[in-house]
């Protein structure tokens, strides 16, 4: 979705998930949306606004479970495990982005 000041924004369809999920968790950090668990497929993927493509990531050690929670703070992605017949059993952070500083002379 593309705001616009006037209100009149518009919709446009993009690249669609790789294999279809239901009851997963999502979050968006700078141009990136990540998507973990569901219960269709576990693996946590990365949308890239820019270039149009998914790319799936590493499976952490736990399974995700049907409905983690997500959150976004600073350049991480913080995932608690869920699954509605379950208490949380893991807590992963996924670090997207990293910062260099580079001294001039």
């Amino acid at each position: 979705f593309t705001p616009a000041i006037d209100g009149t924004g518009t919709w446009a369809k993009v690249t669609p998930l790789e294999q279809p999920r239901t009851r997963f968790g999502a979050s968006a950090i700078t141009n990136n949306i990540v998507v973990v668990g569901g219960t269709a497929n576990e693996e946590p993927a990365r949308y890239d606004v820019r270039s149009g493509t998914w790319q799936v990531l590493k499976a952490p050690a736990l399974p995700l479970g049907t409905q983690p929670a997500v959150a976004t703070r600073d350049s991480s992605v913080f995932v608690v495990a869920g699954d509605p017949a379950k208490a949380a059993s893991a807590f992963y952070e996924l670090k997207l982005l990293f910062t260099v500083t580079i001294t001039l002379p």
